[in-house]
Formats: structure tokens, sequence, C-alpha cells
């Protein structure tokens, strides 16, 4: 630790000497950041970690074993990991053996409750074993935990003492609070293995906990997978979408050209959104903090020298998407996805290459480039034919390529998307004082070569007549000798730098004199969203919905593009009224929300509404297909699963379709779900703005009950008004003794144009919902026959009170709640087995009613009735 202390977080030792045969501590000099405990008596590894933890003061805990070897970063990779997750619990590095390979890389639990080490004896540079991911578990050998969380958890379990299995009975114990455990790979700790046991009391005190660990968690782990056959299936704790394969020319690097920010910022959204997310660069060259960048955040590289084909010949058949972008990388790979995948293959543009090269002919009237125009065309043509889906970043090149393959689908992606405090507009006090004219590009694409060449020699002299004071800055990536050639006292050449906002800050005008090209451009949105006013040609403004005069000055020769520029020179307000509208229209046109609707529509593997796992199960094709399981990863029921898509119907705001997509996007609701176990639950359970309560008889209401769940008798609850903006049941009103109560209830607590999503069995052709039992103070009084239903937490069964019928909605009404019904497919199933999720919308102050969108019915099948208002009947 010493040799690597300049790259670590400050930190304190804590050091336990458990009674060796030679104490240790006496030889060891004392310190200000040094804890020693000596033991009286020899505790074993657990009691002693807990006797050392009490005694920690910092702000996180780490374990690290005595026959452990680190290296620089192990530590702060590891703090950095906990930090960045919300969710981490624990977050373990990558162990391995004094050979350099891989002793374990994270730990999958199977069904027998043993743990398989993932990647052992691998090489630890494969990009399997390189990037971020959710664990069932990790070694206690090393690995870092917030000391609270260590606390409330009352520590490493003494039921395991003196040692094993102890860790992972740690992480499945923060597991069952919605935690996660988190494998981080850039942590890397030599384990000498065994050395503290010895390999025989090992395997002994394994033996032993494994029984222990085992029937605790009996429950979880039966649904964990058996076979360690598959390890690409192992390497995630469960949950992970369907994979996606990527593949473009190089690792994504915005900081070189506006393609790069496309295909970087859609990788983010896609793992952001729970898609398991494979990216090959064509070049095979995946190092650096760009490569880095997007391990951290779950995203899998293949780096050489492991080909694409030997890849796909190993893991093909799980791949269910593939992205490819550029029509050289298309034309060599298209054949190889056909072949070893089932994959539905989309495509990317950036923009027509053919349309580029046909306008620069046009400027130069060189034969050469209109050949190899024809010559694109034709390749982008086959492209776009061969492949299933086209993505392109503007309507007009939209219509060339469903003219080019009209058999193909084509949705327009916004190349560019950003969150609302991204974008911003400035006043004319900003522009005051400010004189620079900024050009941003990169310089291997060679219209940039060409706007800087003709903005400086043509363009800023005209400029420089009446503003000689004006400076032009070219920032970007690989200028050329002739654009370096350029500096002077007026020109300023700055090549690559980290970030262009610094210089779009102290902008007066943005100016993209573009003369050809195609697609659209990244220079004149992100001068846009930063509220730089634009003067661009059409071609800089192509594909935008730029209204010239409006949002920017659009002109096409240097006489006009100089009198545009000079006109925001001479007005300050002019620049503020130009900087209001274009930032509104990046707003409209190129928000986050705009880019995952699009998005969704291209990858539409379905998935599981709650979880988001594409490990679904095909429903019954006869029986009650409401109550069978649909999803392996978080076993939601089919009404369950349909329930949640409900609810991302209400709630979403920016294209999710799951619920733990949403909860990645921190959203500002109150959701209380009457019921605490399902996949609803478990999915959301560690969300603060997401809680839970269940009635437990003895149990005061308001306060916690079993397991720290709050009780609540739904016709008395202890809320307060308006508290939720949706609260949600599962078969639970059917089991009220008196459900008008109830609903009364559930309606005092919803904010104004709230909801109340739930599902009940129903029959809809039985006029009146009948009342089979009442309770009163003598009991329970059964008017018929008494009928009992499962129970999720208790061994008796559920008495059932009331069988509703079509007066569902009339119910509703007499407490003011009105009554929206969804019916749905059944998540892998057809449009014959539909569920019905019931929705009692509170109406907001003014009287009207917020209604729910149409809940989307799983990718690929017809939708039914899904949005139906009354009472309904079916």
């Amino acid at each position: 630790m010493a040799l690597h202390r300049a790259t670590e977080p400050s930190f304190e030792v804590i050091l336990v000497d458990d009674c060796p045969a030679d104490p240790v501590l006496r030889a060891i000099s004392d310190s200000g950041g040094l804890i020693k405990i000596a033991n009286t008596e020899n505790l074993g590894f657990l009691l002693s970690c807990n006797r050392g933890a009490a005694a920690a003061r910092g702000r996180f805990l780490c374990f690290l074993n005595s026959d452990t070897i680190v290296s620089a970063g192990w530590l702060r990779t590891l703090v950095e990991a906990l930090t960045e997750i919300p969710s981490a619990a624990l977050v373990g590095g990558m162990l391995l053996n004094v050979d350099g390979t891989i002793q374990d890389a994270g730990w999958r639990m199977m069904e027998n409750g043993w743990a398989h080490p993932i990647g052992r004896g691998g090489d630890p540079r494969d990009g399997a074993y390189t990037y971020r991911r959710p664990v069932d578990c990790v070694t206690g050998a090393c690995f870092i935990i917030p000391r609270l969380l260590f606390e409330e958890l009352d520590g490493f379990d003494p039921l395991y003492a003196p040692a094993f299995c102890e860790e992972f009975d740690l992480s499945f114990r923060a597991r069952a609070r919605g935690l996660q455990t988190i494998y981080e790979p850039r942590s890397c700790v030599v384990h000498l293995g065994s050395a503290s046991y010895g390999a025989e009391r090992r395997d002994q005190l394994s033996s032993i906990n494994h029984a222990k660990f085992s029937k605790r968690f009996a429950e979880v782990i039966r649904k964990h997978p058996w076979d360690t056959a598959d390890e690409f299936a192992l390497r995630h704790a469960s949950g992970e979408g369907p994979v996606l394969l990527v593949v473009e020319d190089g690792i994504p690097q915005p900081d070189r050209h506006a393609g790069y920010v496309t295909i970087s910022r859609y990788l983010s959204m896609l793992a952001t959104a729970g898609w398991r997310v494979v990216f090959r660069p064509m070049d095979g060259r995946a190092d650096g903090p760009h490569a880095e960048a997007l391990e951290r955040q779950g995203i899998e590289l293949i780096r050489a020298p492991r080909t694409i084909e030997e890849w796909l010949v190993e893991h093909g058949r799980h791949v269910r998407e593939v992205w490819l972008a550029r029509p050289e990388i298309a034309e060599k790979l298209i054949g190889l996805m056909r072949t070893h995948t089932g994959a539905h293959i989309a495509y990317y543009t950036h923009d027509l290459h053919h349309l580029r090269l046909e306008r620069e002919a046009g400027l130069s009237g060189d034969p050469a480039v209109r050949a190899e125009a024809a010559r694109v065309r034709a390749l982008e043509q086959a492209v776009f034919r061969a492949v299933d889906h086209v993505t392109s970043p503007s309507e007009a090149e939209a219509e060339v390529i469903r003219h080019l393959a009209p058999e193909t689908s084509v949705t327009v992606l916004p190349p560019y998307h950003y969150e609302a405090e991204e974008i911003c507009a400035r006043d004319a006090a900003h522009f005051t004082g400010l004189s620079d004219v900024v050009f941003v590009g990169g310089f291997p694409h060679i219209p940039n070569v060409d706007a800087a060449l003709f903005t400086a020699n043509e363009l800023m002299p005209l400029v420089w007549r009446e503003r000689p004071d004006a400076r032009l800055v070219i920032v970007g990536h690989a200028p050329p000798p002739e654009v370096r050639a350029l500096a002077c006292s007026r020109v300023v050449v700055t090549g690559q730098v980290p970030k262009v906002e610094p210089f779009l800050d102290h902008a007066r005008v943005a100016l993209a004199a573009l003369r050809y090209g195609a697609g659209v451009k990244g220079k004149t949105v992100d001068a846009l969203r930063l509220g730089v006013p634009v003067v661009t040609t059409p071609i800089g403004a192509e594909g935008i919905g730029i209204e010239p005069g409006c949002e920017a000055i659009v002109a096409e020769d240097a006489e006009t593009l100089a009198d545009g520029v000079l006109g925001l020179l001479r007005d300050p307000q002019r620049c503020a009224a130009l900087s209001a509208a274009g930032a509104e229209l990046v707003r409209r046109r190129f928000s986050r929300a705009a880019a995952r609707t699009a998005i969704g529509e291209v990858f539409r593997t379905p998935r599981c509404g709650i979880c988001g796992s594409g490990a679904l199960i095909a429903p019954p094709l006869e029986g009650n297909f409401r109550e069978a399981f649909v999803c392996r990863n978080c076993f939601a029921l089919g009404r369950a699963e349909a329930l949640g898509r409900v609810m991302l119907a209400r709630v979403a705001r920016e294209g999710e379709d799951s619920l733990a997509e949403l909860a990645q996007r921190k959203p500002d609701l109150r959701i209380h779900e009457f019921g605490f176990v399902g996949g609803v639950a478990d999915t959301l359970r560690s969300q603060p703005w997401f809680t839970v309560s269940e009635y437990f008889e003895g149990v005061p209401l308001g306060t916690a009950g079993p397991g720290g769940v709050r009780c609540e008798d739904l016709t008395r609850l202890t809320f307060a008004d308006e508290s939720f903006d949706v609260v949600i049941s599962q078969d639970v009103m059917e089991h009220v003794p008196d459900p008008v109560a109830a609903f009364a209830e559930t309606a005092r607590v919803l904010r104004p144009g709230g909801s109340h999503i739930f599902t009940v069995p129903q029959n809809p052709n039985m006029a009146q919902s009948v009342v089979r039992a009442k309770s009163g103070a003598d009991g329970v009084e059964h008017i018929l026959s008494p009928e009992y239903r499962g129970d999720p937490i208790r061994t008796d069964r559920a008495l059932v009170f009331t069988d509703f019928g079509a007066d569902l909605g009339a119910l509703l009404e007499g407490v003011r709640l009105y009554l929206i019904e969804h019916d749905l497919p059944v998540l892998g199933g057809s449009a014959r087995e539909a569920v019905r999720v019931f929705e009692a919308v509170k109406p907001t102050a003014d009287g009207s009613l917020v209604r729910t969108p149409t809940a989307a019915p799983p990718a690929d099948l017809p939708k039914v009735d899904t949005a139906s208002a009354g009472s309904g009947s079916g």
C-alpha cells in the first residue's frame, strides 16, 4: 500500500493482529493513520473483521486480506465505482493469481448455492473482464462498502465464523434492500489464495458454511442458473437486457468529431436503458481514457487480438440487435452477422456519404470525385437494402434513403441530444465586449478544411474592413498544414482541445461557412444549445429545422455571410434574440426525450417492463396466463409486468421502457406500493421515491413491521393527504374487507392528477360486484362459501371479500376516482392473451383528468383495446 500511496485517496489502516504465533504489531511503527488492534484470543477472520470495522472512522470500509498485493489505483477506483453508482453496496476488483492470470472477476451464485468465479484463468486484458458490471458477489479478500451500511447490516454474520461465505451473505443481505454488488476491473489485486487458512481447512469451512448460506437464501438462489458452461450468460448478475452489438471504425472520441459525439451519447443512453451493450472498434484498438469511459458505463469492448468473427462464432447466438455504422464496415460485416446471429440489423448513416461527395464534385468539377460519388452511392444503396433498419440524422436524408431502399424501415435519430441543464440562452450583457468569431470542426473531415480556408481567406477579410479587432478562432482536431498556416495576429488555430465550450463561451458569433457536406452539423447544433448566435450556410443548417433569420442567420456567399457576422458584432440585442431562439429550437428537437423515443423505435426486442431483462418466459397457451411468470429475471407475473407498463405510461417522461430504466433517471415522483413482494418492489426498493407497506396483525399502524416494512391498513392509512403521485396494488383490493373505504383512502393520499394503478380479478359479465364476506366486531361473516387465494407472505391463504364486476367504475366514482381500463397483451404472448390493468385517476384541482397515454404493448405484438375509459366489459 505504501508504494502506491500517491495514487489513492486518504485512508487510515486498521490492523488486527489475531493472535498469530509471531505477533506483528510490535514490529510496525506507530503512525497517525494506523490503528493497531491486538486480539487477546484468536477470533478468526470474520470476527476480527467486525472488531476492526467497529474502530473505523472513515466514510467507507475496505476489507483487505493480509495475503494480497495491491497495484496503483486499486483503492481509488473502488471508491469511484461506489460513489458513481447510487445503488452500489459492495464493490470488488479483479483478483489476480501470482502468474498474472485472473483468479476471479466477480462471482455468480448458482442454484446449488456454490459461487462460480468469473474469468478464472483468463487474460486480464480480455475485454470480457475489463468493464464494470453488477455481479452476485465479490471476494472478501478485497472489497469496499459504505461504513454506515455495514453497520446497518450488523457487519459480517457470526453464523459463518470463523470464515468463508460471510461476504456472499453480506452481498445477498444488501441485495434484499435493492442494492447491488459491483465488479470494478480497474482495481487489480494479487491474491495469494488460501494463505490464511490453507486449502484443507478452507475446503472444510466452505462446505459447512455453504450449507448455512444455501438454507438462508434458498428462495433466492432457486431462481439462479444451474449450468456453468456458458460464461457469457453468467458474467452479469441477473437483470441485464438483451445483447446489442455496436460496430464503429474506432473507439468514439467525442473531442475529435461530431460523429463520435452521436455514437458515444447513444451508447450511454442504451447502457443506461439496461441493454447489454458490446462494442467493437473495427481497428481493434480499445485502450486509453475514451475506452475506459465506455467500460465504466458497463459497455464490453471487443479488443485485438480477438477478431469480430472469433467473437461472433463464440457468442453470436446471444446477440439480439446489431447496429453498424459506415458503409465500408457494414459491407464487410452484414454477412457475418446473418451467419452467426439471428439479430435484427440496423445501420447508422452519420451522413449520406455519396451526397457529400456529389456536392464536393459540384463545387470542384473534379470527375474523379464524381466517379467516387457514384461508387459510394451504389455501396450505400446495397447496405440500405441488406439491413433491416436504417437510422438517419435528418428527415431530408431519410427521404433519400426511402427512395433508394423502399422496403427497408427508416427512422430519424436526433444525432445530438441534451439534458435540459445542458441548454442555455444568453442575454445582451453577455455579448457586450466579445468579438471572437469561432469555427469548430474536426479536420480529417475534408469539408471542414474547405470551410476554414474559405472563412479565413474570403469571408473574414470582408469583416475585418469594419471590425479589425474581430478575431477568428479555428478550433478542432488535426488541422492540416494549410489550416495551421492561417495562424496570425487575427487568426488563432488551436488544434485539438479537451472541450470546445470555453471557446464558445467567449464567442460573439459561431460561424459555420460550409460549402459542401451532408448530415446534421454538430458544430451548428452545439453552438445553438450553448446560446451562441450562429451564422451559417444552407449546408451548415441542413436537417436542424432552422428558420433563417429566426434561430440563425443563413446565407450562401462570402458577402452575405460577412454581413451577418457584422450585424451581430454591431448589435448585442440581436445576439440575445438569436441566442434565445436557438436554445429553444434545441430544446424542441434535440432533447434527450426525443432521442430516447426514437432509439426505442429502432431496437424493439421484447423486454420486461419492470426490470428490463430480455430473459422472457413464454406464457402458457392455455390456463391462467395472468398468473404465469413472464420474466426469468424478476419473475414477474403476467399481470405484474402489464401493471409495470401502465406505470411507465403514467410517469415516464423520456421514453423509458422499464421501471429499472426509470430508476436510473431519478424521477421527481413519490410512488407507494401496498405490498412489498414481487418484481416491482424488488426493482425499485432502493429508490428514495418508492416506498412499500403491508398489513401485519398486532403491529401499530405507521410503524415498522417484520423486515422493516411499514404497517398500514388500507382502510385507515396513516399517510398525510396528497402524499403520492402514484399508488399501486396487485390483487390486493379483493382481500380488503371494505374496498370502497380503501379506495377512498387511496384517493385521499393521492395528489391531484395522481393515479391508483391496480390489478384485481374481475368478471366483466357480472353487472354488480358481489360481497362474499364481511368483517365485524364478532369476526368474519361469510355471506357466500369462503374463497381463498395465495398470499405471497403468509402460509395461510388470503380470504376473498369481494368479487368485482362491471360496476367497478361506479364504485370508484363514489369516492371521486375515475376508472381507465388498460387491456394489454401478456409479455411474450399473443394478442389473444390480454391482461386487464385498472387505473383510478384523481381529478386535478380544476376537476379535469390527467389521462395516462396508451400503455405500449410488448414490442412486435398487436395492440388490443389499450386504454378504454369507463366501467367497461371484457
